[in-house]
Order: C-alpha cells, then structure tokens, then sequence
C-alpha cells in the first residue's frame, strides 16, 4: 500500500539519520560555505482546513572552497551538502546551524544571515544576484530597442566572468595574484560606473533598483577579489536547489514534518554523492545494510566522499 511505501521510505532515512552529524562537522570543517534556501509546500497540521499547505524551507550548506594541507600545499575541500528542513524562514536556523563557525559564507543579501555577519562571519555575495537584475531589464526590452545602461552594465559582468574562466583550474595563489591584477581595476572602474548614474535614474525603477542592489552590496560582492578560495558567485548552492525544485513537481509536498526532515537527509545523502562522482543508488544501497553494524565513532567512514564498498 501508499502508507507501507511511505514508512519504508521514511525508515530508511531516519536510519541514515546518525550521518548527519559527521556530514555537519565535515561542512563546517570547511573554510568557505555556499548556502540558499528554497520553499518546500508541507501540510497544514490536523485540525486546520483539509488540503491546507503551509510554507516550509528546505536551506542547503555546501563545503567549499580550498585548505592547506599539512605541507602548506592547497587542496580542495571536498564537496559536500548538508540540508536541512524547517517550517519557516527565520534566520535563527542559519544562526543555530553554523553555531560557532567563522569563515566566508557565499549567500544571497538575505537579511536573516545579517546578525552572523555581525558576529564575524565574512559575507561573499553573488555575483550572479547582481547580473540578474540587469540581465532581466535587457530581455524584458521591447524588440528593436536600442542598446541601453543594463547592457553596459553586462559588459562588466563579461568581463569578469572572461577572467574568471581563465583561471577556475588554477590554485587559490594564481587566481588571487589574478584577481588582484585584472579584477579589482575591471570592479573599481564599474564602480564608477554605478556610481555615475544611480542619481540619474529614478531609484524605484528596475534600472534604479539593479544599480541599488550593486551599489549597497558593493562591498561583499568583491570579497571574493582579495581571497583566491572564494568563487565569484553562489551558483553552486542554486544547482543544488534544482533537485528540490524537480522533486516538488512529484511529490508536491511533504506531508508532516517528519516527512520533511526525511527529505533534507535524502537530498543531503544524494546530493553529495552526485558531488563526488558516487553513484547514488549503489550507495545508499551498501550503507543502509551496513549502518546498524558500523562502529558509531567511525560513521564518516560512510559519508559518500569516503566511502568505500563493502
């Protein structure tokens, strides 16, 4: 029946459950955290209207970045991702989630994570964010309008992203030094450029609120110029939401809160093993027969970038 399928898939995950602690530690192990959160429909609790649907989050953390090895040699963190599900979209839930972790959190301009900000994490925004807004009023122009602001402003972000493709395989020192050298000129004179015609436009317009964004979030958008480990933009977590995004489409929505909680452990489980080139079906496969006899002190042994089959 529906309800035997339903508690299998749901015993399954609570049974994967004790892997979320060590996949925590690895993500906060990591010196750089891409995080982004999606809305998840979850049925209103009994005794509100029947076919009632309330909005839930399903928020994503993904282990980034680089760390110098014990020889000072860079190597990359290895990816992970860690999502977890709650009824609302309270910034206390990033807050409780990173605890006492410090680094560079690569995140939209969310005002919930403004108070770790405070607290001594480094905001890296997006760069894409940013490009978006622009990249909107270009395609939202009538046909056979002449080139306009938002179409310099794109020029920019080209640029940025030209230097940025010739220097993604290169080492945190090469893409600083890069950065440093091409980057930071290319950013300063668009700067400028905002700068020069944001008090030319009117502030509530598409145009005024793209050249607003830039300029408001200046600082955090060139973090990732003055440190090699950092990526430009957050588009790694916005890949990762696309799952949720195509699951939604089946499933709709989660049925209780334990559904939902079941579900953040399946993405984080999958989505990791798809990030380490680990077939996932192949893993969750070996792990479920094996977790109840593994020793509980060496549960990081089965997380997809250790793994190993039996």
């Amino acid at each position: 029946s529906r309800q035997t399928l339903c508690d299998w898939t749901l015993g399954a995950a609570e049974l994967l459950a004790p892997l979320m602690a060590p996949l925590k530690r690895h993500v906060l192990g990591s010196a750089v955290i891409f995080t982004d959160d999606t809305t998840l429909a979850l049925k209103a609790p009994r005794g509100e209207a029947r076919g009632k649907t309330i909005t839930a989050r399903l928020w994503v953390y993904l282990a980034g970045g680089w760390l110098p090895d014990p020889e000072q040699r860079w190597r990359r963190v290895a990816p992970a991702a860690l999502y977890d599900f709650t009824t609302d979209r309270s910034g206390a839930h990033a807050r409780r989630l990173l605890g006492a972790w410090r680094g560079f959190l690569q995140a939209d301009d969310f005002a919930g994570y403004a108070e770790s900000f405070r607290s001594g994490v480094v905001h890296a925004a997006c760069l894409v964010h940013a490009r978006r807004r622009f990249a909107k009023i270009v395609k939202d122009a009538p046909k056979g309008s002449p080139p306009g602001l938002a179409h310099e402003a794109l020029k920019y972000f080209a640029e940025v992203y030209r230097i940025e493709g010739e220097i993604r395989d290169a080492d945190p020192d090469e893409r600083l030094r890069v950065r440093q050298l091409e980057t930071r000129p290319l950013m300063d004179d668009f700067h400028r450029w905002l700068s020069g015609h944001a008090p030319t436009v009117l502030p509530k317009s598409p145009l005024g609120e793209a050249l607003g964004y830039a300029l408001s979030n200046w600082g955090a958008l060139n973090t990732f110029i003055e440190h090699g480990i950092l990526e430009a933009d957050n588009n790694i977590s916005e890949r990762a939401m696309k799952p949720v995004a195509l699951s939604r489409k089946n499933w709709l929505f989660a049925g209780s809160e334990r559904g939902g909680h079941a579900a953040a452990i399946a993405f984080s489980l999958i989505e990791t093993a798809r990030l380490n080139g680990v077939e996932p079906y192949a893993y969750l496969r070996d792990v479920l027969q094996r977790i109840n006899g593994h020793r509980q002190d060496r549960l990081e042994e089965l997380l997809p970038m250790n793994w190993r089959p039996a």
